[in-house]
């Protein structure tokens, strides 16, 4: 059994580790980001698959059967379905160019999960293996910032500004969401393990968050990091809490963003500050048009569409068809703008429109099960902490995000570890 898992680790270490490093940068048409990691997940998931087989009679003791699983299985069979309503059968399944989130990517991640719940114990080693593959990639997204890129730029990116950071990731927003998970694990090693590698991985990692410029992510790291500090301070009676450690990171904090607002010209701080003025613009119902980057003209549409179609939605990567047919006009003269939307900027929202509401059920109760024996298993180890604050930030930043294949598979895995070797 021990030789299983320590495969089933390698493997889920290596999606980690590997998987965000994975561009193909030789080519101008072809997708530098997405697709290669897609081959990445694949090859994984194949391996674990294989693992599972060639281990099948000790399936029991490798995949648990308790609510949890239940409620994934629950979610991967209305997926299922919703594909055979789909608009597009051929796109559910395989996901729409350039995006590459199909029924075959949202399986993998299933995959991705269940091997992450094997991994009875997180070690040290394994989290500074995690960490420094997000050092390189957070250094590359600041130098890109800076409009140092060793790397040509393809068809999409080359119209970019010159400093926007999109890193290994391919778009700041993605960046963003991938740091949100990354940071608290950061904040642990330093804190608890007393990892000072961790404290120049934070403050790289908080950085590159700041030059993403990208305000859902910057709420999604702020509240995770607040829940992480809020939970450690609830169980100091079980872990030892080093307050000058904590000073420390707040300070290497207050240094980044005094410094990238200089840098940028009072640009953070204008971003930043952008949230309160288009909140209070919200709740007095007014020119709302141009909330979150257009998010509230997009989730207002989305609703209408989703009551159209409740059950089982247009189908995975479907939206882009129904939404443009039925508000081509409005974007045109109300947002002004060349711009086609294919998901819905809240994937929340997207689940519902893509695969119906009782899909969306299933899969907010699963992920509320995973909360919950989280919850349970933050008193056994602070590690549990850190990746409880990281599931919680994606969370947040989701309701102004969207899932990408980039990204989505860390999020997967540091579920699984969460709830991992626990059948409660």
């Amino acid at each position: 059994m021990d030789q299983i898992t320590k495969k089933i680790d390698k493997i889920t270490l290596a999606a980690l580790v590997f998987t965000p490093l994975v561009i193909f940068p030789f080519s101008i048409d072809f997708d530098y980001f997405y697709e290669p990691k897609l081959y990445m997940l694949l090859f994984l998931s194949i391996c674990y698959l294989l693992l599972i087989l060639k281990y099948r009679k000790q399936i029991s003791s490798l995949i648990i059967s308790d609510k949890i699983n239940l409620f994934l299985l629950v979610y991967f069979i209305l997926l299922c379905i919703s594909v055979l309503f789909a608009l597009d059968k051929s796109i559910a399944i395989q996901g729409r160019i350039f995006r590459n989130e199909g029924l075959i990517t949202i399986i993998m991640y299933f995959l991705l999960f269940l091997a992450a719940r094997s991994i009875k114990k997180i070690n040290i080693h394994f989290l500074n293996y995690v960490l420094l593959s997000a050092l390189i990639v957070s250094v590359y997204g600041i130098l890109q910032y800076f409009t140092i890129d060793p790397i040509v730029r393809d068809a999409t990116r080359v119209i970019w500004p010159s400093n926007i950071a999109f890193s290994t990731i391919g778009n700041p927003n993605f960046l963003g969401t991938y740091l949100v998970l990354m940071i608290p694990i950061a904040v642990h090693c330093y804190v608890i393990e007393n990892n000072y590698f961790s404290l120049f991985v934070f403050t790289s990692l908080f950085t590159c968050l700041l030059v993403t410029m990208t305000r859902g992510v910057w709420l999604g790291c702020l509240f995770s990091m607040f829940l992480y500090f809020s939970l450690l301070w609830f169980n100091r009676k079980r872990y030892t809490i080093n307050v000058s450690r904590i000073f420390i990171l707040l300070l290497c904090m207050l240094l980044s963003v005094i410094v990238i607002n200089i840098v940028s010209s009072n640009e953070l701080f204008n971003r930043f500050f952008s949230i309160r003025s288009e909140v209070i613009l919200l709740i007095n119902n007014e020119s709302t048009t141009n909330i979150g980057s257009y998010r509230w003209f997009l989730w207002t549409r989305v609703i209408e569409l989703i009551k159209q179609k409740p059950w089982f939605g247009y189908g995975i990567e479907n939206m882009l068809i129904p939404f443009m047919n039925a508000y081509r006009t409005d974007i045109a003269n109300i947002l002004k703008v060349k711009i086609a939307f294919d998901k819905a900027h809240n994937e929340y929202l997207n689940i519902a429109v893509s695969s119906g509401i009782p899909s969306l059920i299933a899969y907010l109760t699963f992920v509320g099960l995973c909360l919950r024996t989280g919850i349970l298993r933050l008193k056994e180890n602070p590690v549990y902490i850190a990746l409880f604050a990281s599931v919680i930030g994606y969370l947040v930043q989701a309701t102004f995000n969207i899932s990408v294949v980039s990204v989505a598979y860390v999020f997967w895995i540091f579920l699984g570890l969460l709830v991992g070797g626990t059948s409660k």
